[in-house]
């Protein structure tokens, strides 16, 4: 692949795979850990009152997720984390080594994620969410350019 782009569709899939390795990362740490330490981290982060700012809306949202972890949604969310990494990882590592036959599963995989990705953003706009599509976009371009020239 000799594009001009190639070290950003490189640069994106690589980043593509350490997202699932955190997710899977975060999957093996919520299985192991037990349910009171999740529900210390929770307390942890809520002890403070620290006004309107930024950091409350982050500590509320992790806080959150603690107690979710902690409570009923452990199991889900297990399962989510360790099959999106799982995803994540194969995929990216597919196409960096430019299996022909990763691009259409990448390049449907890709429009899933995006469209998914678009509907979050119209319901609740967002610098980090809006950074994510781009990115998504880009790399499913560079996909579609370069698939079809996979030499494998």
């Amino acid at each position: 692949m000799d594009h001009p782009f190639e070290h950003f569709y490189k640069g994106g899939l690589w980043l593509k795979g350490l997202n699932g390795a955190l997710e899977l990362l975060g999957a093996v740490l919520i299985l192991i850990a037990p349910d009171a330490f999740l529900q210390r981290i929770a307390a942890f982060l809520t002890r403070h009152d620290h006004g309107r700012g930024g950091w409350d809306r982050v500590h509320g949202m992790l806080a959150r997720g603690c107690g979710h972890l902690a409570g009923d949604g452990h199991g889900f969310s297990i399962f989510y984390l360790a099959s999106h990494g799982i995803l994540k990882i194969t995929l990216a590592g597919l196409l960096l080594h430019h299996v022909r036959a990763a691009f259409p599963v990448g390049i449907a995989i890709f429009g899933l994620l995006i469209a998914y990705e678009l509907y979050r953003l119209a319901m609740k706009p967002g610098v980090m969410i809006s950074a994510i599509v781009l990115l998504d976009l880009a790399i499913l371009t560079l996909i579609l350019l370069h698939g079809p020239a996979c030499g494998n």
